[in-house]
């Protein structure tokens, strides 16, 4: 039994999907593996072992530093035969290529090169910031054994960027909630079911504010839209961008009809999501979505619900939802604006769209699929 090691510049536990991922990843790797946790948080993961490191500083990069120095102490004092990481700060401390059979594994699921621009805009202006950010991922992309990402347009751009094919591999995510049916309808049976108990639509956005996602954007058209709706928004950003879409929605006179809250568990969020008529995907066409490449894992967790999803036409969402999807073209409001009024008009489309993405979640991105790449990679790593 090998002794694995996630460690990850993020905090866990949180109600951010990257929370959810890493311990899915662990819950999948205890099975055949000794796992301990080592990332940023204030308080361990119930039921794991967890090294949760608090970091009170609110620069980002100086935050980066002690994480990178912590986590360094910590692989001082435990010795570990895999070292899983995802970004260069616990990467670069790992100390595997010192130690003959030790392996380090990358997961790659974004580059601080690329995201950080939109995270913290003023830092990345610095001339510098960029190129240092790129050559810390290089570095860790040369010194790793194996790199792992969710995403085939990453793998791509990691084979553009020098990676050799061979060492990478797509490990498909997995919705965060359980599949559900439609009230009424067998499970996967959703063909026949329309949801729509009254004339207010009901709309349905999961995930960040982040500047990609786009909401702002579908804010924007929804003064256009012909029949009457109501949008919720789940969503755990910060008050700063709470505050400024709550500032659009009433400049836009939407205000009334969008409710913004706290996301919901896995538990709960299956069960609400299959109350919702229409799933919102509005992400937007900029470096992070089209070069790096991304995994959504709310288009799975509405697939994996029977939504209908309101997403563009780019290569992330159709390597989720498929070539048959209906998407709207990715650089104007109008599509957008288009596609979501036919959407609303037309139930017919909406259970079309609803059983084939939940086909299609249901045959590529399930948790066996997920267990069984991610298990094969592992168990050639421990050989």
């Amino acid at each position: 039994m090998s002794r694995v090691v996630l460690a990850s510049f993020d905090r866990v536990p949180s109600p951010k999907g990257a929370s959810a991922h890493i311990l899915a990843n662990a819950e999948i790797l205890s099975a055949a593996h000794e796992v301990s946790l080592v990332t940023l948080g204030d308080q361990p993961a119930p039921g794991w072992r967890h090294r949760p490191l608090h970091i009170a500083e609110p620069n980002w990069l100086a935050r980066a530093r002690r994480f990178h120095e912590r986590v360094g102490q910590v692989f001082e004092n435990y010795d570990f035969d895999i070292y899983h990481v995802r970004s260069p700060w616990e990467g670069l401390a790992a100390p595997a290529h010192l130690f003959p059979g030790r392996r380090l594994v990358y997961e790659v699921n974004a580059l601080y090169s690329i995201e950080a621009q939109y995270h913290f805009p003023d830092t990345i202006h610095l001339p510098s910031i960029r190129d240092k950010l790129r050559a810390l991922e290089l570095c860790l992309l040369d010194r790793s054994d194996r790199i792992l990402t969710p995403s085939r347009v990453t793998q791509r751009y990691l084979e553009d960027l020098g990676v050799p094919a061979e060492r990478i591999t797509v490990v498909p995510n997995a919705p965060s909630v359980d599949f559900v049916a439609a009230e009424g309808a067998a499970e996967g049976d959703i063909t026949d079911i329309d949801r729509t108990s009254d004339d207010i639509l009901k709309l349905v956005y999961i995930g960040t504010l982040a500047p990609w996602q786009g909401l702002p954007e579908l804010i924007t058209v929804l003064p256009r839209l012909t029949r009457r709706f109501h949008l919720t928004v789940l969503t755990a950003s910060s008050r700063q961008r709470i505050k400024a879409v709550r500032k659009l929605a009433a400049k836009r006179g939407v205000a009334e009809h969008v409710h913004i809250a706290e996301p919901l568990p896995p538990g709960e969020l299956g069960a609400f999501l299959a109350t919702q008529d229409i799933a919102l995907a509005p992400l937007i066409p900029c470096e992070r979505n089209l070069v790096q490449g991304c995994m959504p894992i709310k288009l799975l967790d509405y697939a994996a619900c029977g939504l209908p999803i309101l997403a563009p036409d780019m290569p992330v969402v159709r390597d989720v939802l498929g070539d048959e999807y209906a998407l709207y073209r990715r650089w104007g409001r109008s599509g957008m604006a288009e596609l979501l009024e036919e959407l609303m008009h037309t139930p017919a489309l909406r259970r079309s769209l609803a059983a084939l993405g939940q086909a299609r979640v249901r045959e590529r991105f399930s948790h066996a699929a997920q267990r069984a790449v991610l298990g094969a990679v592992y168990e050639e790593l421990a050989a």
